[in-house]
């Protein structure tokens, strides 16, 4: 009796099984996809009634119902130089902005036009206007003429204000939209004056060495501030010519013996001191070897007398030392 009484309960335990497979499975069971999210009734975009619809549905009949104003050209006035920019192609409508609000929205209510403004299209329109009217400075210039130092005029230059353009524009458009597309005023661009690096106020200090006079000329801007009498390279060891700058400056130069033939019985060194071969003070140029210094040979100034370097006087190096900076142009012409 216990095995029959096994077996008739698997026996139905399968009848059961068998019958749950054939019973289709009720819808209401099984997972719904989402229901599509439609507007609100009472909802219009842009005067069109989109309520109960979808947002696909209610983006077409905005894009049928609702048409952009005829927008006027823009006309920008930059110095004088007329230019124009056509806004139409950079304006459209924010349908994806107003259908957001219109899902969004729980009851009746009017979204009216909004716009959306492509506002690369407008800075690029700017930036080929600020490229056209734009003039580049021009900044001053040492030139030797005559030998004598000339600084070239400088001269100022112009840029448009990109970003106050930019914005201007951009709430002409705004204007315009408002106004239904009606011609607004030209936009009168905002233009800056651009300053040269170097002007004849600004370009600071200069040294010419003149060496067939013996002179050095000492310059502040365009003006001599000096002309000093000075020795230069003798035959054999002449000064260079060409266009050097101070790099470094000594105070209390040393003297170190170079090694040459000329200097084969010096000393290996010989310690700052008026009587120094480099004097009291030192203008080192980026020239290997060449200084204007000064000297206790005070006979030597209007001679052919150094080897390679401009002597001056220890009373006049000291006197001029503190005016010439580190950088200070110095040219060398015959």
């Amino acid at each position: 009796m216990i095995v029959s009484r096994h077996r008739g309960r698997k026996a139905v335990a399968f009848v059961l099984a068998a019958v749950m497979l054939l019973i289709p499975v009720s819808p209401a069971l099984a997972d719904d996809p989402a229901p599509t999210a439609r507007i609100a009734t009472g909802v219009t975009v842009c005067g069109v009634a989109v309520g109960g619809m979808t947002a696909d549905e209610a983006s077409a009949a905005v894009a049928a119902g609702c048409t952009l104003p005829v927008l006027a050209p823009i006309t920008l006035d930059a110095t004088g130089s007329v230019f124009t920019f056509d806004p139409a192609p950079a304006v459209s409508l924010d349908t994806a902005g107003l259908l957001a609000d219109a899902l969004a929205s729980t009851g009746p209510a009017d979204f009216g036009r909004r716009y959306s403004v492509d506002t690369t299209a407008v800075a690029d329109f700017v930036g080929s206007v600020a490229t056209s009217m734009a003039i580049a400075p021009v900044s001053s210039k040492r030139t030797v003429v005559k030998k004598r130092l000339r600084i070239t005029p400088a001269r100022v230059g112009r840029a448009l204000d990109v970003s106050a353009t930019l914005a201007a524009v951009l709430a002409t458009i705004d204007a315009e939209l408002a106004a239904d597309g009606a011609q607004q005023p030209a936009v009168t661009a905002p233009v800056v004056e651009v300053q040269p690096k170097y002007s004849p106020a600004n370009i600071g200090k200069t040294i010419l060495v003149v060496l067939h006079e013996r002179y050095l000329y000492y310059y502040s801007g365009a003006k001599l501030m000096k002309k000093i009498r000075c020795a230069i390279g003798m035959p054999g060891h002449s000064t260079p010519t060409g266009k050097f700058k101070v790099v470094r400056k000594s105070a209390r130069p040393s003297w170190r013996n170079p090694g040459s033939a000329w200097a084969a019985r010096m000393p290996g060194y010989i310690r700052p001191g008026y009587y120094n071969p480099l004097g009291l003070r030192a203008l080192y140029l980026n020239a290997p070897g060449i200084r204007i210094h000064g000297t206790a040979k005070t006979w030597s100034m209007g001679h052919a007398a150094s080897h390679g370097c401009i002597r001056l006087t220890n009373a006049t190096i000291v006197k001029l030392y503190p005016h010439i900076p580190v950088g200070t142009p110095v040219w060398i012409v015959k």
